[in-house]
């Protein structure tokens, strides 16, 4: 849990640092105010609530036990994740996202090693479905004959 609270941390240190404020004398003790929502539904910060793998029309897997985050501030994203496994494998991601037409195009700029085994190529696509504080984000893969089906419930923190 250190791990996630630093990485987010930082990263929203890092945002409120490049944000521009006004040159006057009073401006010197203000803080830069993040500009959440701003004409993207995406914009912040979500937690990972469960999700379902289909296969053959029936679920397969239910997976809820996991402290899971995103964010999405302008065109980049960050996950991380806190594992439950005794070896800590690190799981984490940072790069550029682009939402078109319910569809995250998204490109790996740094991560962890089992982030990057886990992304083809740097480069994914996955379906979203937005309705306001949630989002349902689905993948599909083939392996061996059968097309398994992934949905990811996330609720917005911020």
């Amino acid at each position: 849990m250190k791990i996630i609270t630093i990485t987010l941390s930082a990263f929203l240190i890092c945002i409120a640092c490049n944000q521009k404020t006004s040159s006057d004398a009073q401006s010197e003790k203000s803080i830069a105010v993040l500009p959440f929502f701003d004409n993207n539904p995406l914009e912040g910060v979500w937690k990972f609530t469960k999700a379902y793998t289909l296969a053959y029309g029936d679920t397969v897997y239910i997976q809820e036990d996991h402290n899971f985050y995103k964010i999405y501030h302008g065109d980049y994203f960050m996950w991380m994740a806190e594992t439950s496994m005794s070896d800590s494998i690190e799981w984490n991601a940072f790069g550029k996202y682009e939402l078109k037409n319910g569809t995250i195009f998204q490109t790996l700029i740094s991560g962890s090693e089992s982030a990057k085994i886990f992304v083809d190529a740097y480069e994914f696509t996955v379906s979203i479905e937005l309705d306001g504080n949630s989002f349902v984000q689905s993948t599909e893969t083939n392996h061996n004959d059968t097309t398994f089906q992934y949905h990811e419930y996330w609720k917005r923190l911020q």
